[in-house]
């Protein structure tokens, strides 16, 4: 009964700590929204003179939802879109009478219309949402028809300045976030070849390169939010002393990228070694283990930031124990192993701050 009530006590916990976090995470983006959508219904009415000008807050909304985060070019291709939806919406209302039609027509032509100025797939889809959004609820008058048009460019526009000049997303913490499940997932693939090489069993190791396949998208959404963050950085006067700090996230993504190449091809090295061999590769596993502590430590440095000295010695010792087995003759399998070990364990040292000839002279002069 004891046991039974601290269960409920611990459910119950969880169920109140669940909103609380997610108030705490997201309080400052409900703020900005409620700041952005009254700066845009100010604008409008107070500056330009419109009457009920829905559309600016509406769209400040819209755009504020989907521009956080985005290149400033993208970003500005959602505004734009919102824009070419409502004013396509709107001037069809007063031509084409039943709803259904009109939305119809109006999503195809606001779609093909942001086709046709040059964007994407994304300005396009934003388009169509709009000129739904506005064909349902139709201007009365349709002098109103470029008011609500220019309504929802303020709208984009104060989103914008939010995002990308007001109050920009943090770099540095936003790079943070992407970058940790990539060094948690490479580390447990590298760790999950590891315990299949101790094991000699094939499966795990195969288990092992569907792993570490998994990385890619991951280390795809760490580029892409590099890019977003040195964006950022140069445009937003507040970031601008945060540019030198991302500076090696890139040479580490760009290394990290290499890394989880080389770990997939090290994964299907060794199926094919536990194919032929099916037995404990002792050495070999111990090798692949401090190549996982090599890129945990690469991640704490990139994060923390810490000293390099870790990273860089687990990925030489890593380099180092493999060699030892190339003396043995005939083992092209377990060769293949070695060599991807000394290329991952590369790769982990040039993402830790060293050229090409100072990652190839450590490994040397530890005798890997």
């Amino acid at each position: 009964m004891r046991r039974a009530r601290s269960s409920a006590r611990q459910r119950a916990g969880e169920l109140t700590a669940a909103p609380v976090e997610r108030l705490r995470t997201r309080r400052w983006a409900v703020v900005q929204a409620a700041a952005a959508a009254a700066a845009a219904w100010f604008i409008a009415t107070e500056v330009l003179g419109h009457k009920s000008p829905i559309f600016a807050p509406v769209s400040a909304l819209i755009a504020l939802g989907i521009t956080s985060g985005q290149q400033v070019r993208r970003a500005v291709e959602m505004v734009v879109g919102v824009a070419i939806g409502v004013a396509v919406a709107d001037l069809l209302a007063h031509v084409l009478g039943p709803p259904t039609l009109r939305i119809g027509v109006a999503v195809l032509l606001a779609m093909l219309g942001a086709l046709a100025v040059g964007g994407g797939a994304t300005l396009s889809m934003q388009a169509g949402v709009s000129a739904a959004f506005v064909a349902a609820i139709p201007s009365p008058d349709a002098a109103l028809v470029w008011q609500r048009f220019l309504d929802s460019l303020i709208g984009g526009g104060v989103a914008l300045a939010c995002t990308q000049l007001l109050w920009p997303l943090r770099p540095l913490t936003s790079v943070a976030e992407v970058a940790r499940p990539v060094f948690h997932t490479l580390v447990g693939a590298l760790e999950a070849i590891a315990d299949a090489l101790a094991a000699g069993d094939k499966a795990a190791a195969e288990r092992a390169l569907v792993q570490a396949r998994g990385v890619d998208d991951l280390v795809r959404r760490f580029s892409q939010a590099l890019d977003v963050a040195l964006e950022t950085a140069r445009l937003a006067p507040a970031r601008r002393r945060e540019r030198t700090r991302l500076e090696p996230f890139f040479e580490a993504a760009r290394q990290v990228d290499l890394a989880v190449r080389n770990t997939r091809v090290l994964a299907r090295a060794s199926v094919a070694l536990l194919g032929e061999r099916p037995e404990p590769a002792l050495v070999l596993a111990g090798a692949v283990r401090e190549l996982a502590g090599a890129s945990r430590a690469l991640g704490e440095q990139l994060l923390t930031p810490a000293a390099s000295e870790a990273t860089r010695t687990l990925a030489v010792k890593a380099a180092y124990e493999a060699s030892r087995l190339i003396a043995s003759p005939g083992e092209l399998h377990v060769a293949r192993v070695v060599g991807q070990v000394r290329s991952t364990a590369i790769d982990l040292l040039r993402g830790s701050g060293l050229d090409l000839a100072e990652a190839q002279r450590a490994l040397e002069k530890a005798g890997g």
